[in-house]
């Protein structure tokens, strides 16, 4: 009887434990802006993660995201719903938030708008990292 109740009181305190430590970034009013206004180019396509570096600008025919002031955003993207050789690249313009570290872009592409949806995970000066959570297409 003595053991069960150790498993279980142990068993609690470690599911509180872990409850406690996924922590995601704070990002909100001030904050959100000056972190994640600028260019973000390069992208790291891990298994959940992508990872951006900071540009001083979008780069001529690859990915990237410019976060500008008042919550508008520039996508360079694929301009076309085909993705071989030879690609090419367009820029959109569109809006973004963020709340509790959640980023929502919404911008027109080729089929019609899209509204994108993130979690980040990590902003430093010179990263961005972000898990896709999903996609609307025509919201």
């Amino acid at each position: 009887m003595r053991i069960k109740r150790f498993s279980s009181a142990f068993i609690c305190i470690l599911t509180l434990f872990l409850l406690n430590s996924c922590e995601y970034p704070e990002l909100s009013g001030e904050k959100q802006t000056s972190y994640l206004s600028g260019t973000w180019v390069d992208p790291v396509y891990g298994d959940s993660i992508t990872s951006y570096k900071r540009s001083s600008g979008l780069i001529k025919d690859t990915y990237g995201i410019q976060f500008l002031p008042d919550n508008q955003l520039i996508l360079r993207a694929i301009a076309g719903p085909c993705a071989t050789p030879p690609v090419v690249y367009a820029d959109s313009k569109g809006v973004w938030q963020v709340s509790d570290s959640v980023l929502t872009m919404q911008v027109p592409f080729w089929g019609g708008q899209m509204r994108t949806t993130w979690r980040i995970w990590e902003i430093t000066d010179n990263h961005l990292r972000m898990q896709f959570l999903y996609q609307v297409e025509n919201p």
